[in-house]
């Protein structure tokens, strides 16, 4: 009797050591949610209208202008070559799109953000382009992003932000060089449905 006791008591503690494992790897590698973002609607470049809300998409929202000498093209640069990883999986455009918002929009008109996506390679099948002069630093505020234009520099913060489908921001990615492209696909594909969770 007392054998076959032991088989199933040693069954039950590797499914106990099992789910125990899970759940704190999950803890682990699971995003937080880090802020709400509140519903709204803005202006893209082609005149139509982009609501953030409640989406079937993991987004990526960078907020940008064109003349940046730094950070701006090279977080752009990185999502276009992002966007490359995402097409390999089927995710670009379908489970997953990036916004870009400008926050320049006086010198950002349609035709130099049009410009600025062709030189950097944007697929427009996943891309949102953003220019919304009047709806933009409510956005940036709520989102804690610091914008201020100084003559024709505009100092702002170096974050871009991961949102989830549900409208909340799940991580706050760092911009220019030290955007890391492994890391954010990697987040991205926590969010998605062919993700760990």
């Amino acid at each position: 009797m007392k054998r076959k006791m032991i088989v199933p008591f040693i069954i039950l503690m590797i499914v106990i050591l099992g789910i125990v494992s899970y759940l704190i790897w999950k803890e682990k590698h699971e995003l937080p949610v880090k802020q709400s973002l509140p519903s709204m609607t803005m202006k893209k470049i082609d005149g139509t209208t982009y609501s953030f809300g409640k989406s079937k998409k993991v987004r990526v929202l960078e907020l940008i202008y064109t003349s940046c000498p730094d950070v701006c093209p090279i977080t752009t640069q990185r999502l276009a070559q992002l966007q490359n990883e995402l097409k390999k999986d089927g995710k670009f455009g379908k489970e997953v799109e990036f916004v870009m918002v400008t926050i320049d929009p006086k010198v950002d008109t349609p035709d130099v953000l049009e410009d600025y996506a062709k030189r950097i390679g944007l697929d427009k099948s996943g891309w949102v382009i953003i220019r919304d002069e009047e709806k933009m630093p409510e956005l940036a505020k709520k989102l804690g992003f610091f914008v201020q234009k100084t003559g024709k520099t505009v100092m702002h913060s170096n974050t871009a932000f991961l949102i989830d489908k549900d409208n909340n921001v799940r991580a706050y990615l760092p911009m220019g060089t030290k955007f890391d492209k492994e890391d954010t696909l990697d987040k991205i594909n926590s969010l998605t449905k062919g993700g760990l969770f």
